[in-house]
């Protein structure tokens, strides 16, 4: 069975696994129409016992390419494989960039939002100013008890 799946906006990966598990050469033939292959790759190796990938690459972005395999046996030809098709990515510039909104995009969103830090830093302040009249106060109870 042969699949081909893209792996980028210029390549796409054909798995290579047939009946014949010691063929480790293939022949390769597509195009972007199906049924039309203008394009063909004779002697594909792979290694033996591994995973047979192939990486088809040069190939341009968001385009479907329609493929047909057959083992190469040098002493005989094999059948060639039903068509199996895959269509690759995007071009980088057609892809969206990710953004993080600004705290200035944040704080059109709540009534809160621009107030917020400010109540963070006085009630953190506030709780400073507690800490340092408690320790004060302990501090001279511990003094006039000794």
């Amino acid at each position: 069975m042969y699949r081909a799946v893209a792996q980028s906006s210029s390549s796409i990966l054909l798995y290579l696994s047939d009946k014949n598990s010691y063929t480790d050469k293939y022949i390769l033939e597509y195009g972007t129409e199906s049924g039309n292959y203008t394009n063909e790759l004779v002697g594909v190796k792979t290694a033996l016992g591994l995973p047979k990938t192939y990486l088809v690459e040069s190939l341009s972005p968001n385009t479907t390419y329609y493929f047909r395999i057959r083992s190469d046996n040098e002493c005989a030809e094999d059948v060639w494989s039903n068509e199996i098709t895959a269509t690759t990515m995007g071009s980088d510039s057609e892809k969206k960039l990710e953004t993080t909104p600004t705290e200035k995009a944040i704080q059109g969103k709540s009534f809160f939002s621009p107030y917020v830090k400010y109540f963070v830093i006085g009630g953190l302040g506030l709780f400073l100013l507690l800490l340092i009249i408690l320790l004060a106060k302990r501090r001279k109870e511990e003094e006039s008890n000794s």
